[in-house]
């Protein structure tokens, strides 16, 4: 577990410190791998606040003028990507996997040998899709919360 939180802090965009693991082996590929990980993890929580912010801008200013319709195309927008990548993922999970990674890193670093990095064995491949499955099922939350506030705001303006 302390090998699992030491990963997860360590992709914070607020961890300035070396990957060390507390009581794992790390080659210099698997350092060179999560160094990249990193970088995508961090690239996304920088997407994910600037995004925020401008939405939340965007979506009072659209409500102040009673122009709600915006939250019906959310809506369909936001289901089509988990969709798409849903059924890709049920079809057949390892392609999808192999190909995340063939298109996000530009090496074979992420096909890890649990001898010289036992991280694998808390990180198996049913871990990512677990992640996957959690990610898909939160993204469609978000289509339905969008739908429903449009719904809300709808009868709302009508009174």
């Amino acid at each position: 577990r302390e090998n699992y939180d030491a990963l997860i802090s360590y992709n914070s965009m607020f961890c300035r410190e070396e990957l060390t693991f507390p009581t794992l082996a790390m080659s210099g590929s698997g350092k060179i791998h999560f160094e990249e990980v990193k970088r995508i993890f961090v690239g996304i929580e920088y997407l994910c606040v600037i995004t925020l912010i401008l939405s939340c801008f965007l979506i009072k200013r659209k409500i102040r003028s009673r122009n709600i319709d915006f939250l019906r195309s959310a809506s369909i927008i936001t289901v089509l990507l988990p969709v798409i990548v849903g059924i890709l993922c049920a079809f057949n999970w390892d392609a999808a996997f192999t190909l995340f990674h063939e298109i996000m890193f530009r090496n074979d670093y992420w096909i890890f040998d649990e001898a010289t990095d036992p991280v694998i064995m808390i990180l198996p491949d049913a871990f990512f899709l677990h992640c996957a499955v959690m990610i898909i099922l939160l993204i469609l939350i978000g289509s339905l919360l969008c739908m429903g506030f449009r719904s809300f705001f709808r009868h709302r303006f009508m009174l």
